[in-house]
């Protein structure tokens, strides 16, 4: 017969076994982003070409960027800011009047401010005396427990893929700086389940080049190869540029679980600060068109990148200027092209499935107003990425780059835009 003594301890070590289990099943872990936590840890791609780590806490509303990679001397810092839940169940960027975070099954974006009376940003605005004023640039961050370690994941196991991708990069050469805006469009081919190749074409930056996207020839092709590295969980690219040895090239993806698309970002960082670079890719069934609703409207806000303060979009609405961070309050939906749509100061007519199917192209109106000046019409091409639904509503994010042929050297004209679309 067990001793009473005994029975007493059996009691204890079930009670303390019941106890573990309700803390792990209430997120007593924390910063995983998992059923019972308000955090969530994400691996953050900053569109200067920095990257990091990300947690958005939802019960505490505040947001915590810690910099691992950078060009401009911040690795090691940790940028801090505040969130404010919106009556609609959103949450915006305190500080910011159309700085919203947008959360998607397996990644999120929101805007961080880059200010030029912050000291920690000197080395920036060193490398950029173009841009005078305080401005927001998005952050794109993918869930780090959804990020995809194998080729068949990213890969989708063999299917029929493209890859595409809108890349902004700068390089200093002997004490020359140069700035690259380009989409890209190409195949991937699997090597290993660590390693794949791909083949990509880019449009230089201009529309007049946007065949390249869809005659890819081998005169003109260039190939990368992506391999897993398990000790930073990251794919790192090569070759890196020749003229920059001490960069590194990190890619990072998940699944998107409404498109059937894999997306991701590409990061360079140079620990000698000669070079940066941040792209926006997607992994899609090749040929994928555009999407199209029947909806009345769309509200829009876009995230801007900007490498100039001519270049750089401000929102337009009355007094109030945020530069790099714009929305409108609608915007007129066709199912025919082209598409008009106003962003901030300026109108585009964007035509779906030019210069290649699944990407549209962005001419700026050249009328009477702010859309005159050097830099408020930037030559574009851009694409859809990814998609969720809100009650019921479907919206997505499209990414563009361009430059504006208008801006004389040595000014850079070069910007990209994270817009987030939503039906009305």
């Amino acid at each position: 017969m067990e001793s009473k003594g005994f029975q007493v301890q059996q009691i204890k070590t079930l009670l303390l076994a019941a106890l573990i289990a309700l803390l792990i099943s209430c997120g007593g872990g924390g910063g995983n982003g998992g059923t019972g936590s308000s955090s969530t840890t994400y691996s953050a791609g900053i569109s200067v070409g920095d990257s990091g780590s990300l947690v958005i806490d939802t019960e505490k509303l505040t947001y915590s960027l810690a910099i691992e990679n950078s060009s401009y001397g911040l690795a090691g810092q940790t940028l801090t800011g505040n969130l404010r839940a919106n009556s609609d169940g959103t949450y915006s960027v305190v500080g910011t009047t159309y700085g919203k975070l947008f959360v998607y099954p397996n990644y999120a974006v929101l805007p961080v401010k880059i200010d030029p009376t912050d000291a920690k940003f000197a080395d920036y605005f060193a490398k950029h005396p173009y841009i005078t004023h305080a401005f927001y640039v998005p952050v794109f961050a993918l869930k780090k427990s959804s990020l995809l370690t194998t080729t068949d994941e990213v890969t989708s196991n063999g299917a029929s893929l493209e890859y595409r991708g809108a890349t902004i990069y700068q390089a200093t050469v002997s004490s020359t700086t140069s700035y690259k805006a380009f989409m890209s469009r190409g195949a991937i081919t699997k090597v290993d389940n660590t390693s794949f190749t791909l083949r990509a074409c880019n449009n230089g930056g201009r529309s007049s080049l946007n065949a390249q996207l869809s005659n890819c020839t081998d005169s003109i092709a260039s190939t990368k190869t992506f391999t897993f590295d398990s000790a930073s969980n990251a794919w790192l690219v090569t070759p890196e540029d020749t003229a920059h040895t001490t960069q590194r090239i990190r890619a990072y993806f998940v699944k998107d679980s409404i498109t059937n698309q894999v997306v991701g970002y590409i990061d360079t960082a140079d620990s000698t600060k000669n070079s940066a670079g941040f792209s926006v890719v997607a992994i899609a069934p090749a040929n994928t068109p555009l999407p199209h609703s029947s909806a009345a409207s769309y509200s829009f806000t876009g995230y801007q990148l900007c490498l100039s303060d001519a270049n750089c979009a401000s929102t337009g609405v009355g007094s109030l200027q945020e530069y790099g961070v714009y929305a409108v309050d609608s915007l007129p939906v066709s199912n025919t092209n082209p598409n008009i749509r106003t962003e901030g100061e300026c109108t585009s007519t964007e035509t779906d499935n030019q210069p290649a199917n699944g990407f549209f192209q962005g001419v700026w109106s050249a009328g009477s107003g702010p859309c005159t000046s050097a830099g408020s019409r930037p030559d574009t091409a851009g694409f859809f990425i990814g998609g969720s639904q809100v009650n019921g509503k479907g919206r997505s994010l499209t990414v563009l780059v361009g430059y504006d042929t208008t801006v004389s050297a040595p000014t850079p004209s070069q910007k990209l835009t994270i817009g987030n679309i939503a039906e009305n």
